[in-house]
């Protein structure tokens, strides 16, 4: 949307790197841990770039699905695609791998356009333009009340008139992204949020039943994906080539070799060699976990070092982000 208003190409992932991937959560209870490398929650991100780009947006959600669909059609014919989410992937029949076969349902799609029998729509996730029709949109978008949502969901967004370009928006945004998370106002998130990952992770074992540490690796794992899904190792697939486990680094590394390449910011090519490097470590306990779950190894004792060298490594990442926009 931002592209078709201003005529400037944004890198592919590029404000979904300025904002969400890279950042890091860690939330514990009584029998549960969370732990992500990145934090896709679209509500987050939109907070968070919206007075940085210069949009509005407003979230519909708890309705029926015909109501909200009708509502859809009519942000389009005033010429605003929305966004329809989260939608359920297992129901998306251009995911070949997933459809019909893994449930994720936190997934966000654009729709663009429509006519009597379908839908069009824009995912992140291919590249070409996609068709769905009412019934497998309707199949596919999470109705239930979730974490994300009363379900039916779909965002309106509306941007202003005048708009930064895309060198100022990233010069804003990842400068307030190491602020947030080198100086985090919440313990769960940021660096030192890791290092407390670091210290805790060996005692999940025997802090949760064995359910719970399960669901809690399963979690962890699963959101290094490049799209969030577990390593297709578990379930005796091969890999797609094009499905890295390092939690989006690589999209990151992309956005700022990208920008700072075509605006001579040096530091910001000097933080992408750091992501890189951190990133394979990502993937590192990522299959370090796959062969816990699938009795390859009995332990899982060198993870706590390597989270601390990610923080290490990404402490110094952020640091060299911290130019003043």
């Amino acid at each position: 949307i931002y592209g078709n208003k201003t005529g400037e190409w944004v890198p592919d992932f590029g404000f979904f790197s300025m904002s969400g991937v890279g950042n890091f959560i860690y939330l514990k209870g009584e029998n549960f841990r969370q732990a992500a490398w990145s934090n896709g929650m679209v509500n987050k991100m939109y907070d968070f770039m919206a007075p940085i780009v210069g949009f509005d947006y407003e979230y519909v959600e708890g309705l029926a699905f015909e109501e909200m669909i009708e509502k859809a059609k009519a942000e389009i014919d005033e010429g605003r695609p929305v966004i329809l989410g989260p939608v359920d992937m297992y129901y998306l029949k251009y995911f070949a791998k997933i459809y019909r076969n893994m449930h994720i349902p936190m997934h966000y799609i654009m729709m663009t356009g429509y006519d009597e029998e379908k839908i069009y729509i824009i995912d992140g996730g291919v590249e070409q333009v996609q068709t769905l029709t009412y019934g497998e949109i309707k199949e596919a978008l999470v109705s239930e009340r979730t974490e994300l949502g009363a379900g039916n969901g779909m965002y309106k967004v509306k941007f202003n008139e005048e708009l930064p370009s895309v060198f100022e928006i990233a010069k804003k945004a990842f400068y307030l992204k190491a602020k947030q998370m080198l100086e985090p106002n919440n313990e769960g998130e940021g660096i030192s949020a890791m290092r407390r990952l670091a210290h805790e992770f060996g005692k999940w074992r025997e802090e949760l039943n064995p359910g719970a540490y399960k669901a809690a690796l399963n979690h962890l794992i699963t959101f290094t994906g490049t799209v969030p899904q577990p390593p297709m190792r578990l379930f005796g697939a091969p890999e797609k080539a094009d499905v890295l486990h390092r939690a989006g680094r690589e999209k990151l590394v992309n956005v700022l070799r990208t920008i700072g390449s075509e605006n001579g910011v040096s530091q910001w090519l000097e933080a992408a060699d750091l992501f890189v490097e951190s990133g394979r470590k990502i993937e590192r306990i990522t299959h370090l976990i796959v062969d816990l779950m699938l009795h390859q190894r009995q332990d899982l004792d060198e993870v706590p070092s390597i989270i601390l060298e990610i923080a290490d490594i990404e402490e110094a990442a952020y640091k060299k982000l911290l130019i003043e926009a």
